[in-house]
């Protein structure tokens, strides 16, 4: 059995202030490891209890995983924390109960096969491919047609044969073959601090929830990626060290976003820990922010995985200087913790601006962002739909946004934030009230 997790207060309490990042995570982590393993366990559990019929390949699979975690510890943790795998995993479980169609609790056959072909274990296991082939959780896609596939594994070599088709897999398990699409590297680099990633364009539970992934870059597209994520990060890593450390901390996976109709996004999820999801990378500032803003969220989703900071009563819709639509308490503590994370990156960052149009740029984000985080904080504090325990945490981000109002900002810019907080909220108070 697992024991326990548990989180020193001190440390909540650092991570409240935005300190101590890297920490954070690393005191987070096992948490996150014991959660998808308790989500694959649960997968043949209710298999079984529904009596579907993969039941039985889930839990051979699973007993297959357990094998490969005793003979190869590292390479199977490796898979399991995927976040594909716990994307999936949670979707899976979600059918499982509520009778979706959808469920495939064979998959579990899949992770099993990755986590030995990664730990380089002997195995031989029977999977099934969907229409755009056969997905190796973290490792990448065999194009095959539809079906059972079979895969063997001597502990160096690995074999897939569909029909009377046969693919070898690369040694390295991150290459390309003409019927194997590996995960990308994309390594960034800086003086100060590295980053690894892996670039999932191919698994098709690799980011949960509406937003219209890419599929598979061209290489050509990838490299230009890969550049301007690079700018983007000497940036951070240059200038912001303490949001460098925690990225490179918190993500391990890149997937690619479509491109909204303006601007750019980005985007995590509890339900992929681990995972940055970004459309085409803008400008280095922009960038830069981007990675400090989504790392604020992978923390605090995985603190939430572990507390309950919000009390669990029906929360109504509250007002969000950063959004259009009225926020639950839940998510209003979400936008109010990565907020404080871009103020204080904007804070640094007006102090870099050469140029004066950047510059006025950046004072006004400070401004427009340390402000809105101090209001909401505030209605956190008296919206009495918080427990104890996420009332000293938004106590905590109170002190530092409180510290920060004695920061001299440029009374144009100062302006012109307060401006365009003023006609946000007028907007929403119009669509809403």
């Amino acid at each position: 059995m697992t024991p326990a997790h548990t989180l020193p207060r001190r440390t909540l309490l650092s991570m409240a202030r935005g300190e101590d990042g890297v920490a954070v995570l690393r005191a987070l982590s096992p948490a996150q490891h014991s959660k998808h393993l308790l989500l694959l366990t649960a997968v043949a559990a209710r298999a079984a209890e529904r009596r579907h019929p993969a039941a039985a390949v889930a839990a051979d699979a699973l007993a297959a995983l357990h094998a490969v975690r005793r003979a190869a510890p590292l390479a199977a943790e490796t898979v399991v924390r995927h976040p594909a795998v716990g994307s999936w995993a949670l979707a899976a479980l979600r059918d499982l109960l509520h009778g979706g169609p959808a469920a495939r609790p064979d998959r579990l056959a899949a992770v099993a096969a990755s986590a030995a072909v990664l730990g380089r274990v002997a195995v031989e296991l029977d999977l099934r491919a969907e229409a755009d082939g056969l997905t190796l959780p973290g490792l990448g896609r065999a194009l095959v047609p539809p079906g059972r596939v079979v895969l063997r594994s001597d502990g160096r070599d690995t074999e897939l044969r569909a029909g009377r088709l046969r693919v070898c897999l690369p040694h390295d398990r991150y290459g390309e073959t003409p019927h194997w699409q590996g995960l990308r590297r994309l390594p960034l680099h800086a003086p100060q601090a590295r980053m690894r990633l892996l670039t999932d364009d191919v698994d098709p539970y690799r980011f949960p929830g509406s937003l219209e992934r890419r599929s598979r870059l061209p290489a050509a597209e990838l490299r230009s990626w890969h550049e301007r994520l690079g700018a983007g990060w000497r940036l951070l890593a240059g200038h912001h060290a303490w949001a460098a450390a925690e990225c490179a901390e918190a993500f391990g996976v890149l997937v690619p976003l479509a491109d909204p109709p303006s601007g750019y996004r980005s985007a995590t999820s509890r339900a992929a820990s681990g995972c940055l999801a970004l459309s085409s990378p803008p400008g280095p500032a922009q960038v830069a922010e981007a990675l400090a803003h989504e790392a604020q969220h992978a923390k605090l989703a995985a603190l939430i995985d572990m507390f309950d900071l919000v009390r669990p009563a029906p929360q109504g819709g509250y007002y969000a200087p950063w959004r259009s639509d009225p926020r639950p308490l839940g998510g209003l503590l979400q936008g109010a913790y990565a907020h404080l994370g871009i103020a204080r990156f904007w804070r640094r960052q007006r102090e870099l601006e050469r140029d004066r149009a950047a510059a006025f740029d950046a004072h006004a984000r400070y401004a427009r962002w340390r402000d809105a985080a101090a209001e909401v904080s505030a209605s956190l504090l008296g919206s009495g739909g918080l427990t104890a325990l996420g009332t000293a945490f938004v106590t905590e981000m109170r002190v530092v946004l409180a510290s920060w109002q004695r920061d001299q900002v440029p009374p144009d810019a100062l302006r012109h934030a307060r401006r365009t907080a003023s006609r946000h909220r007028a907007r929403w108070l119009s669509e809403h009230t």
